[in-house]
């Protein structure tokens, strides 16, 4: 018999000793057996119940912020740079929006419908997990400028006049 500490005074738990270089085959054992008194259950339940109650909701929190505050900034970051280049370039007239023509008919490629072309590309051919949370932010940030901007956001197809 061996003692074994534990935080409720000493338990007994039968062991077989070994030497360094012996196998449990090579001497007949193919099996041990430990027998732990059912109070020492006990702790590793609450242990395990602690672990889940503060470890998991911590560490999940940990990497949702970490997450949270990438797609957060790039969110932030694609907005402004999409809006400076907006006030300098759309509005001055240096560049014009992108229309096709079919028939009678306009489309009209406002630059949410680019972001949301970009982010199906990535998600279609799996890289969704690996493209960094920051670029993902960039281009949502691209997306809901124009949502947020543009009036007529909606107007995708619409007659020609």
């Amino acid at each position: 018999m061996r003692r074994c500490k534990s935080d409720r005074g000493l338990k007994y738990a039968e062991v077989l000793e070994l030497e360094d270089s012996m196998d449990l085959k090579s001497i007949g054992v193919y099996s041990v057996r430990v027998q732990v008194p059912p109070s020492a259950h006990f702790n590793f339940i609450k242990m395990a119940k602690k672990i889940k109650k503060i470890v998991f909701p911590v560490a999940t929190f940990g990497f949702s912020f970490y997450f949270c505050i990438l797609f957060g900034t790039g969110l932030v970051i694609g907005y402004w740079i999409t809006k400076i280049f907006h006030d300098k370039f759309f509005s001055t007239g240096k560049v014009k929006s992108i229309f096709l023509d079919f028939g009678k008919w306009r489309f009209h490629f406002h630059h949410w419908i680019w972001g949301v072309i970009i982010i199906f590309f990535i998600t279609l051919v799996g890289w969704l997990a690996v493209f960094p949370k920051i670029f993902l932010g960039a281009i949502c940030g691209l997306s809901l400028h124009d949502l947020f901007f543009d009036k007529n956001w909606y107007r995708v197809f619409f007659k020609k006049s």
